[in-house]
């Protein structure tokens, strides 16, 4: 993007990609280092919460790519109010761009909507896991680790929803973007940490 002469900012696509291959080396470091630590050796037998977890991870990662178009775009300044956006829950010019498909991926509004209702989702699907999961006695590292998912993906949604009001700030809306995008990492490094706990199960 920055060996176009007419590209004066680094394109949205650019920019998610870039973030998305760096989150991919930090948990393939990350995966690499678990593996040597004695303390996660041991494997849980979780069928329902694996799938879950896998379940998360897809959203986690459709949600951080809507996180890089949020900040590519910046679409936080096209709807800096909540919980209503610009005084809808669906606004309207969702459908402006054609085809309909780009929209998802080149329209400010579009993306809003996508990247706070998933938030909303990731939220609702992460507490029946963390209930889930509270039925069952595994060591207490893995205790440890659910409720620190829950709590982080808590702390970003209150994040996401002050770098958006924040918007016009513009101080305040890098401060927030940048710890939004901070605890990001931290979230999908937890995660990790899950996902590496429950590796490899044979099927039930």
């Amino acid at each position: 993007s920055g060996l176009v002469p007419e590209k004066y900012y680094v394109g949205h696509i650019e920019l998610t990609t870039h973030f998305i291959a760096a989150l991919i080396l930090l948990v393939y470091t990350l995966w690499f280092a678990l593996s040597l630590m004695p303390s996660f050796n041991q494997k849980l037998i979780l069928p329902s919460a694996k799938k879950l977890l896998w379940l998360i991870t897809v959203l986690v990662f459709v949600q951080l790519c809507y996180g890089g178009f949020m900040a590519g775009l910046k679409a936080a300044q096209s709807a800096p109010t909540w919980p209503s956006i610009n005084g809808h829950f669906l606004p309207p010019g969702l459908w402006e761009q054609q085809p309909p498909l780009s929209n998802f991926f080149n329209n400010n509004l579009m993306v809003h909507v996508m990247h706070r209702n998933m938030a909303y989702l990731l939220a609702f699907i992460v507490i029946a896991f963390f209930i889930i999961t509270q039925r069952v006695q595994p060591h207490p590292l893995f205790r440890k680790l659910r409720v620190s998912f829950l709590l982080l993906l808590l702390i970003q949604i209150v994040l996401g929803i002050f770098t958006v009001t924040y918007a016009a700030n513009p101080n305040a809306f890098t401060w927030f973007g940048v710890t939004h995008q901070f605890v990001a990492m931290l979230l999908v490094m937890t995660l990790t940490a899950l996902l590496f706990l429950v590796r490899n199960q044979p099927a039930r």
